[in-house]
């Protein structure tokens, strides 16, 4: 493989690199991409979409449920992402987190951000900065269609994209 010759990379490509270099060669220097997305990475996508249309329209979940009904044709459904699903884990967020009592204060709505490290310059996007109870966090929604045990919370430890985007919100901060 060639030697890496850019200065700027992001945690896609990083962890492409860690968990298989012959995948990030043919992704991130030869720049081929799969004939098809995977059902789950379209789903999240527009599903973060979604997302950000409700918060940037102040908590309306109409503003999110328009936002998935224009894209969620977008991704190829399966019995475990589809419309019907998208559409329910839109209102039970909205339910859980804003109909209650809004619970979180957003201070940056989609940060995007170009982070030196040495030789390196590290480029994202965060979801959002936040307050709540009185605290700065960082906001990065994540899908995933098992439950959230012990288990898929290990395969973050260490987690390079949250390590780098609490060090990104705290230099807002």
């Amino acid at each position: 493989m060639p030697p890496i010759e850019r200065s700027e990379t992001d945690y896609t490509e990083l962890s492409s690199f860690i968990r298989c270099k012959r995948k990030w060669y043919n992704r991130f220097w030869c720049d081929y991409v799969p004939i098809h997305e995977a059902s789950a990475l379209g789903f999240g996508q527009v599903l973060h979409e979604a997302l950000d249309a409700m918060y940037k329209a102040n908590f309306n979940l109409d503003a999110g449920l328009t936002s998935w009904k224009q894209h969620c044709h977008e991704f190829i459904p399966d019995t475990k992402r589809n419309p019907e699903v998208g559409r329910k884990i839109l209102e039970a967020y909205y339910t859980e987190y804003f109909a209650k009592n809004k619970l979180i204060d957003v201070l940056h709505n989609e940060v995007l951000f170009n982070f030196p490290v040495e030789d390196v310059t590290f480029i994202g996007r965060i979801d959002r900065i936040i307050s709540w109870e009185g605290s700065v966090y960082v906001l990065d929604h994540k899908t995933c269609s098992i439950g959230l045990t012990l288990r898929w919370f290990e395969q973050f430890f260490p987690h390079f994209q949250l390590v780098l985007y609490t060090l990104v919100g705290k230099s807002y901060y």
